[in-house]
């Protein structure tokens, strides 16, 4: 027992150090290590019929074959891994772990992309939770279901799973679960073009509150802070963003534009052609490579990525990404042409592009 915890820790520290560094050079290493622990962890497990690490050891598993398998294009070893372990937990006729395995294979068809796969794994896997009366399984399942209907363009279809996935996690008091579902719920709501009802609002609308003071100060520090307080619920769209700027602009112009100008805010300019820019949402940017075949896996490099274009005119569209590094950064991390963010740049822009609509 004291070997096979100690084989799984090291898989997760090996697979956490992998996702920290990337999908490339060191991090790939790194994959390639996490798996042979994992695999290692996974033996044992099953020997010792310890369900729990039998699981953590399988998502370790799946997941270190996740980056390796961004880097080399190839999704087969991380589905294998998953699709082999459920029809073992199958033939044993454990009932509960093979909901949990369900969950993963779900999250594995997500990353290749395949909606219908991952549909079917997590009402099976829905199915077994609520048969084992298994709440903290049925609201991660849930929130799984929601994630994978917003990503499909189906808000509507994604608004039940998502109140009941953060019900649940309220009954259960799990305080982890019950941010990701909530924020997961702004989001579609969002969608849905129905702000008021979104559980965040209040704090989104602090957020902008705080937002206007910071413009009206020339306060960097305090825009930045709360951007990000306000970028953390969720619940608002670029409308509430446009209103704010243009209250600052009509209360004093050239002081307004020239702040949010350094904060990297494109501002129309008087007696010249109009334009428009729309941030790209990430919670949708990350659920759309995720399912769109692209093959993000957990861990993800989402950065700032807008699409403008000036009112009128087709051929004005354009999108980019912003990508800020940091200052304890190596040298060769500080050249941008070797900077693996300048690729996620590329392709988020360009997945902006189709998907941010004005």
């Amino acid at each position: 027992m004291a070997l096979e915890t100690t084989t799984l820790a090291t898989a997760r520290a090996k697979l956490e150090a992998a996702q920290s560094e990337g999908q490339f050079g060191v991090g790939q290493g790194l994959a390639v290590e996490a798996e042979e622990f994992a695999r290692q962890a996974l033996v044992a497990a099953r020997r010792t019929g310890n369900g729990a690490a039998r699981m953590e050891a399988l998502e370790v598993l799946v997941h270190a074959h996740m980056i390796t398998g961004e880097f080399s294009g190839q999704t087969y070893a991380a589905n294998l891994a998953a699709q082999d372990e459920l029809a073992m937990i199958r033939r044993a006729g454990d009932k509960a772990l093979e909901a949990k395995a369900l969950n993963l294979v779900a999250e594995v068809h997500t990353w290749r992309g395949d909606h219908r796969g991952a549909a079917q794994a997590l009402d099976e896997a829905l199915a077994l939770h609520r048969q084992a009366s298994d709440k903290a399984g049925q609201a991660k399942a849930l929130r799984l279901m929601a994630s994978a209907k917003l990503a499909a363009g189906k808000g509507n279809d994604a608004l039940t799973p998502a109140q009941d996935s953060l019900k649940l996690f309220e009954e259960l008091g799990d305080s982890s679960g019950v941010e990701l579902s909530r924020h997961l719920l702004n989001v579609v709501f969002v969608q849905l073009n129905q702000l008021d009802k979104a559980p965040s609002r209040s704090e989104a609308l602090e957020a902008l509150s705080k937002l206007a003071s910071a413009v009206d100060r020339a306060d960097a520090q305090a825009w930045q802070n709360s951007m990000k307080d306000l970028e953390k619920t969720g619940a608002f769209a670029q409308k509430d963003v446009d209103a704010l700027i243009k209250a600052a602009l009509e209360k004093d112009r050239p002081s307004a534009a020239a702040f949010l100008e350094a904060q990297g805010v494109m501002v129309r300019g008087a007696g010249g052609a109009q334009s428009q820019m729309k941030e790209y949402v990430k919670d949708l940017c990350y659920i759309s490579f995720r399912v769109g075949g692209l093959g993000y896996g957990p861990r993800f490099r989402c950065l700032s990525t807008y699409k403008y274009q000036v009112t009128n005119d087709e051929f004005s569209v354009g999108a980019l990404s912003c990508l800020q590094i940091s200052k304890q950064a190596d040298d060769w991390e500080a050249a941008l042409e070797y900077h693996p963010g300048v690729l996620d740049g590329m392709l988020q822009s360009g997945s902006a592009m189709g998907n941010v609509q004005f």
